[in-house]
């Protein structure tokens, strides 16, 4: 962990980088993916904070109607991928990373507002994992998913 926290809020030129979605941009209607260069459509009304983030800008959603829509950067099914987040608040039932039409890569339960993700492993018995951590508390996470294909 300690070799993640030293580049917080620095440039990283990793070519396996897919995406990253700052959102520290001050207005406008799109967010760009500095990765690759994607658009990320902003929906809704939500307020751009220029000075509101963990690390720079930030962009909040009303949880309602409020999204970023921009195009799928993997398919999680080719393999292994990590996403990770600085999220503030929040309310169970709200999606954090999801797919149009698809699973939610991350999200907060509906009962207590608990991280938890929808993919699952390939068999029967396998379900949604839920964290026992709860992050609908108006305070700053770091929060990430690791997939490992299965």
């Amino acid at each position: 962990m300690a070799a993640l926290i030293q580049y917080l809020g620095q440039y990283s030129d990793d070519p396996t980088l897919i995406a990253h979605w700052a959102l520290d941009e001050t207005e406008g209607a799109s967010a760009i993916d500095s990765a690759s260069g994607n658009v990320g459509f902003v929906m809704g009304d939500p307020t751009w904070q220029p000075n509101g983030g963990q690390v720079n800008g930030a962009i909040q959603l009303d949880g309602i109607d409020d999204a970023i829509i921009g195009p799928p950067p993997l398919n999680p099914s080719a393999g292994p991928f990590s996403a990770i987040a600085w999220v503030k608040g929040g309310a169970p039932g709200q999606a954090i990373i999801s797919e149009p039409g698809g699973s939610n890569w991350l999200s907060l339960d509906l009962v207590e507002g608990r991280l938890m993700t929808e993919f699952a492993g390939f068999d029967r018995s396998s379900g949604p994992l839920f964290s026992e951590i709860t992050i609908s508390d108006d305070q700053w996470h770091r929060i990430a998913f690791v997939w490992d294909g299965s």
